[in-house]
């Protein structure tokens, strides 16, 4: 099981936008939306 923490790191972002992005609470830009579900 990979962590936000985890997918944080690979995606260059902090754990908080990781947050942001899977609640879809929050602006997030689209590239980086795209980064973190790379990572994942």
């Amino acid at each position: 099981m990979t962590t936000m923490l985890e997918v944080a790191k690979r995606a260059g972002v902090s754990k908080a936008t990781v947050s942001r992005v899977l609640s879809g609470n929050g602006y997030v830009s689209q590239e980086t939306k795209d980064r973190v579900f790379q990572a994942i």
